[in-house]
């Protein structure tokens, strides 16, 4: 199930899926500089803070779930505008988040993140060099699944 960075549609997300047996929470929001500071108004250490708050509420509803309706959950991440925004504040985005979620491991436990080119800006081999960099440099590669979502329209 895919939901926004939102306290109330995370929860809804979750009661839309109770019961089923394995899920896929997949959370995402805009990192790019233009919608932080635009947008948002948002300043890099306000965007980390609220990735890992809603994380941790992430890790923390699977966990109630989990014992509730024994159900197996896996999380998601996409860094949204991920071509537009600064590869080291991704990365960034991406540990707070790996940590707040605190149970990335091996096997089904690996937690996966999607780094969309939403906007086509550049040429296809910007986009690889961007995925290659972010596979170098996320901190237990072992325990993490990176997806790939350009869009080509």
């Amino acid at each position: 199930v895919l939901t926004p960075t939102h306290e109330n549609l995370i929860r809804r997300s979750f009661e839309a899926v109770a019961g089923a047996k394995h899920v896929i929470l997949h959370m995402y929001n805009v990192l790019c500089p233009m919608f932080q500071d635009v947008v948002f108004c948002n300043s890099k250490a306000q965007t980390v803070e609220l990735v890992a708050r809603h994380s941790k509420l992430i890790s923390e509803l699977a966990d109630q779930y989990t014992a509730s309706h024994r159900m197996k959950f896996c999380y998601e991440y996409s860094p949204e505008t991920f071509t537009q925004t600064e590869l080291e504040f991704s990365l960034k985005v991406c540990e707070a988040i790996k940590v707040a979620w605190g149970k990335a491991g091996p096997s089904i436990d690996h937690i996966i993140f999607n780094l969309p080119a939403t906007v086509e800006v550049a040429p296809p081999n910007h986009y690889a060099d961007q995925v290659e960099y972010f596979a170098a440099h996320i901190s237990e590669q072992e325990n993490v699944i990176i997806s790939l979502h350009p869009h080509n329209e």
